[in-house]
């Protein structure tokens, strides 16, 4: 069985990858003082037992609009109809809340989508719309990128010390794209080249134009404590085992493309040490399937990838007659585990 499955969606006809449009950031007091508490929106379904199995983890990181309690009930139904019933070895799921609030209209299409009808995004305060990020001039500039990295692995760290097996990651929409950032990283710092001699300078520089003051070597520092152990000879071994993107789309942030190209020009890839699997909506309507898959093909590992086409939208695909490839999809979440 090929490990890479191929579905060409160039004939799809789509709208572009959705635009990061400007928020505001709030921290854990300003959170309080709007009647959020981060201890609820952090939504988590962890088991009380300590046993391996029910220690495994899957961290699952919500799109653009959405927050953690959003998505945690968004993904009931895949949860159990792959993981439950597909029996595959997950027990757990936690939900990391993205750090910036997004500024848009509230009738806006996207926010329908992901947070209900109009009516019902009307009654919602702000807060509720979370973003991975701050956009600039059509999304090649991305303020907040790295504290989105510092935040998701503190949120990981925290877990494993916990006692979560961190396992993989889930990444939907605007959640895939952070989370091709985050194992970005985790892939440079695989291939020996997470470290000043090799990273762009303006990494470690402060914009004036980007209020994010987070010290990159605080993320470099993470990545190697949080995804890389020693094993029984002594040598670096990532810990993460997969990653699944659905309805993901390539970062368009200038820094953040030069970051990829530090493996792309080298004619390296992500993902060269976990699985990576991507779930492509042929009618998706928010992000190209084209977009989707191209970037699935061009940015990573084709040797430890799966690409797998359903026929539905911008979803998480969860029914019988979606049209994806199941079995396929479960026999690959198995062997990375």
């Amino acid at each position: 069985m090929s490990k890479h499955q191929h579905h060409n969606v160039q004939q799809m006809v789509g709208t572009s990858s959705p635009m990061l449009f400007h928020t505001s950031n709030l921290n854990e007091s300003e959170m309080k003082q709007h009647g959020l508490h981060p201890s609820k929106l952090l939504a988590t379904s962890s088991s009380s037992t300590s046993t391996f199995e029910e220690k495994r983890t899957l961290v699952m990181i919500h799109g653009w609009l959405q927050n953690a309690q959003v998505f945690e009930r968004k993904t009931l139904e895949f949860r159990k109809y792959h993981f439950e019933r597909g029996n595959l070895p997950i027990q757990n799921f936690v939900y990391p809340n993205a750090p910036f609030v997004a500024d848009i209209p509230p009738n806006t299409k996207v926010a329908s989508i992901v947070m209900g009808t109009s009516s019902e995004v009307n009654k919602k305060p702000k807060e509720c719309f979370r973003s991975w990020g701050l956009g600039r001039d059509g999304g090649k500039v991305h303020h907040g990128w790295r504290q989105c990295m510092n935040y998701l692995i503190r949120f990981i760290g925290k877990r494993r010390r916990e006692g979560h097996i961190i396992e993989g990651l889930l990444g939907f929409s605007q959640g895939g794209m952070i989370t091709s950032i985050l194992s970005t990283l985790i892939s440079l710092e695989f291939y020996g080249l997470l470290n000043r001699d090799n990273l762009p300078p303006s990494l470690f520089e402060k914009s004036g134009e980007d209020p994010d003051e987070t010290n990159f070597d605080d993320i470099i520092e993470g990545i190697r404590k949080v995804f890389f152990n020693l094993d029984e000879n002594g040598n670096k071994k990532c810990n993460l085992k997969f990653i699944i993107l659905i309805g993901a789309f390539r970062p368009s942030s200038i820094q953040v493309s030069e970051l990829l190209n530090v493996l792309l020009m080298r004619g390296l890839k992500i993902a060269p040490c976990f699985v990576n699997i991507h779930l492509i909506g042929l009618q998706d309507d928010i992000v190209k399937p084209v977009d989707s898959q191209n970037f699935a093909e061009d940015c990573f590992c084709r040797e430890t990838s799966l690409i797998l086409t359903h026929n539905d939208k911008h979803i998480l695909p969860c029914k019988d007659e979606d049209g994806l490839d199941t079995p396929q999809f479960h026999r690959f979440i198995r062997s990375a585990l």
